[in-house]
């Protein structure tokens, strides 16, 4: 009589055909049953079938272990892939742009660093996203470096390197592991110079967390050990800073080429008396010397600025006070000076001004024998006792004062 119609039912939903069919499995991966069966044109139902199938479109699942990026020594790693359906078929992974192909699972001793790309692919061609891992080879130690914060000034004796600081100058340590596994830790050690002892006595054995003060120690020499490890145990060689604290800050004192005499605090010199200062520091030495001025007759009661003290200066007539102080090369600075001076024109029989009375100041005055206020090259110094004219009189008086 001929098939009338076709019945199947998939995952519960039944469709009914007259003719041959087509199935296409969609949805969900996992099982999908169809049940089916087909009845002629006078009604006979043939027995129902049942078939099973599995829709299988998730591709593989590859892990990689150990997941960390860097080694020492050698590494094994494992490539490991799973496929819950139609099962692994290739395992592929490319070390270092070289392709290799596995049909399980994979176990890599690896002493080198290496660059991974890896993915599967199941037995109906599911390829999974290609994933990738580097591990590095890491046996190079970490570089520590010293530095300090603050004034320092580095000198070489005996062909070793000491660094001089003040109080305030800290030692800091930083550490670059580069490219590699990162900084684990720093370590140093200080020792102090006892000179009583004439040994080295450890003051401190730390690891490095925050910067150093020395000053604290009461030592004036220091040896500095340090070294440091990187997170997979590679350790830096030791290294040593010799450090040497200056504390002290410079004494300076102000000279004058000849004082005439003292005016109870006040010193009282002549305008061609030069001023100068003297520094000491016998540690780290003088870095510089600057003073200031107060120049008391002008009403203002002003200070100039600070000047850099190069060479002996002389001033003018007139009532001063000088400010004076040094620093060193670490930057300690002097308790600031003050001394207070006063500026005198020199005596009438020094015509020439220059701190003498000598044949200069005669020559000067037989320059301008017989002249006087009307002469057209008066010259008032020679007139040395002020009565208006350059006589035997102004000699005399040049001879009273003679020093040379």
């Amino acid at each position: 009589s001929g098939v009338k119609e076709i019945h199947y039912i998939i995952d519960g939903v039944e469709h009914i055909a007259y003719g041959n069919v087509v199935i296409n499995i969609t949805g969900n991966d996992g099982w999908h049953n169809i049940e089916y069966y087909s009845i002629d044109n006078l009604g006979n139902e043939e027995q129902h079938h049942v078939a099973t199938y599995y829709l299988d479109n998730t591709p593989p699942t590859t892990t990689i272990e150990p997941l960390i990026q860097f080694f020492k020594g050698n590494l094994t790693v494992y490539i490991n892939a799973t496929d819950i359906a139609s099962g692994i078929k290739e395992i592929h992974y490319i070390i270092n742009g070289i392709e290799n192909v596995a049909y399980g699972n994979v176990v890599l001793n690896l002493t080198e660093t290496a660059e991974i790309e890896y993915y599967s692919i199941d037995a109906l061609g599911n390829e999974e996203t290609h994933h990738f891992a580097t591990y590095y080879l890491d046996e190079i130690p970490p570089v520590i470096t010293p530095s300090f914060i603050g004034n320092t000034m580095n000198v070489t004796e005996e062909g070793r390197e000491i660094v001089w600081i003040s109080n305030l100058t800290l030692l800091e340590f930083t550490g670059d592991d580069g490219n590699g596994s990162g900084v684990k830790a720093i370590y140093y050690s200080i020792w102090g110079w006892n000179d009583s002892m004439g040994e080295w006595i450890l003051v401190i054995n730390d690891s490095y967390t925050s910067p150093i003060s020395f000053a604290e120690h009461g030592y004036k020499e220091f040896l500095v050990q340090y070294n440091g490890e990187d997170n997979l145990g590679n350790i830096a060689p030791i290294k040593w800073v010799y450090v040497r604290v200056d504390s002290k800050a410079p004494v300076t004192t102000i000279e004058f080429e000849s004082i005439k005499r003292m005016d109870g605090n006040v010193t009282v010199i002549s305008n061609i008396s030069h001023i100068s200062f003297v520094a000491i520091d016998d540690d780290t030495g003088v870095a510089a010397t600057y003073y200031r001025i107060l120049n008391k007759d002008d009403g203002t009661g002003n200070w100039s600025g600070w000047m850099d003290y190069t060479t002996p200066f002389t001033m003018n007539f007139g009532n001063y006070s000088i400010e004076y102080y040094s620093i060193d090369n670490v930057g300690n600075e002097e308790q600031h000076h003050r001394v207070d001076i006063k500026v005198e024109a020199p005596p009438p029989e020094d015509v020439n001004m220059d701190g003498k009375v000598n044949g200069d100041d005669l020559k000067i005055v037989v320059m301008h024998w017989m002249e006087n206020e009307s002469s057209p090259n008066w010259n008032p110094r020679a007139d040395v006792n002020g009565d208006g004219v350059v006589n035997i009189e102004d000699v005399k008086q040049i001879m009273l004062k003679w020093d040379d």
